[in-house]
């Protein structure tokens, strides 16, 4: 297996320039001299990632300081499975030729693409390359300046142009909501169903949730639910959670509490604080020991994020003998999956 990664790229992040400017840190260009590579580490698969064969790109914004150093490594656009903390791990001992302003260092900004490959295997290059240019339009849009979010714009609806269907979906997004784009509801639900079509969790969501309601579209809960249950297959904890809390209250569906908990945990397992904080609640109530022990270790988890499980977590574990406290330490990062 062999790793292959492009040292140093230097792409446009446009969105943050004011950000970066107020901080003293400059971007390339303008006199600005770019940092050069001097030393690299070399990234290594995590197991998960080795076992399921995983292909693709993260994408870095870094600041290379006057020394020469990797500083404030920030994800722009993640893989999983491990691998985004990988790339930061091996980024953080790269060292380089500092960026110069008038023959002096200066902090400079600079994008790093990792690329993870194993030899002789196919990889769908177009569609990393897609994939990349979303999450950083993504990311310039929600923190840029005027110049920033119209690249940003411009780019996902080159996306668009692609029929990349995450970019589809958000932009369909866009013009239910007159977001970024003017409302536009019948463009909206039009680009949803395409990505939809091509089976963008994000997408089967959005729609599942407008099915439900009616919003603006003849009602179809059978459609809406069945929308949301693939997105759910399909990953999108925002799905899971909607179900969980519809088979937990009946709400267009015979409450069904066990089924509740299955959606509940794969969200809360991929970290939703609102998935561990509902899912705690319903088994705290259980009879069974080990499924309330359990039930404290989701709502401790939760009790991060949320102050009412925070609350209700400290006042369980007053009951707790030491033996049972230990079990709930050991039960919480089992809870997790990583990827």
């Amino acid at each position: 297996m062999r790793l292959c990664w492009a040292p140093f790229l230097l792409l446009p992040f446009v969105g943050a320039q004011l950000v970066w400017a107020q901080q003293g840190v400059f971007r390339i260009g303008n006199g600005i001299i770019a940092p050069k590579l001097l030393s690299k580490a070399e990234p290594k698969y995590t197991p998960e990632a080795r076992q399921s064969h995983v292909q693709g790109a993260v994408l870095l914004g870094l600041v290379v300081d006057e020394q020469g150093e990797p500083k404030d490594i920030e994800i722009i656009s993640p893989l999983g499975f491990g691998l985004d903390e990988e790339s930061i791990r091996t980024v953080r001992q790269w060292r380089f030729v500092a960026g110069s302003k008038d023959g002096k260092p200066v902090k400079v900004f600079a994008q790093v693409q990792v690329n993870f490959v194993f030899p002789g295997t196919w990889s769908d290059t177009k569609g990393e390359e897609r994939r990349t240019a979303f999450n950083l339009a993504v990311n310039n849009l929600g923190r840029g300046t005027d110049k920033g979010k119209s690249a940003a714009l411009a780019s996902l609806d080159k996306l668009v142009k692609e029929k990349y269907p995450r970019a589809m979906a958000l932009v369909g997004h866009f013009y239910l909501t007159g977001t970024n784009k003017q409302k536009d509801f019948n463009k909206g639900i039009e680009l949803l169903e395409t990505a939809a079509n091509k089976g963008d969790d994000y997408a089967l969501t959005e729609l599942g949730g407008i099915y439900l309601k009616g919003e603006g579209v003849a009602q179809d809960k059978t459609r809406g639910l069945n929308m949301l249950k693939e997105a759910s297959v399909l990953g999108s904890t925002q799905a899971q959670y909607l179900l969980g809390h519809r088979f937990e209250l009946g709400d267009d569906v015979e409450k069904d509490l066990p089924r509740a908990m299955r959606h509940f945990r794969l969200c809360g397992a991929k970290g939703v604080a609102a998935c561990q904080y509902r899912l705690g609640r319903l088994m705290i109530e259980d009879p069974l020991e080990r499924n309330r022990i359990q039930g404290i270790a989701w709502m401790e988890l939760a009790s991060v994020e949320i102050a009412e499980a925070d609350k209700e977590m400290r006042r369980l574990k007053k009951g707790l003998t030491e033996e049972q406290v230990k079990w709930v330490a050991q039960l919480k990062p089992q809870l997790l999956r990583r990827d």
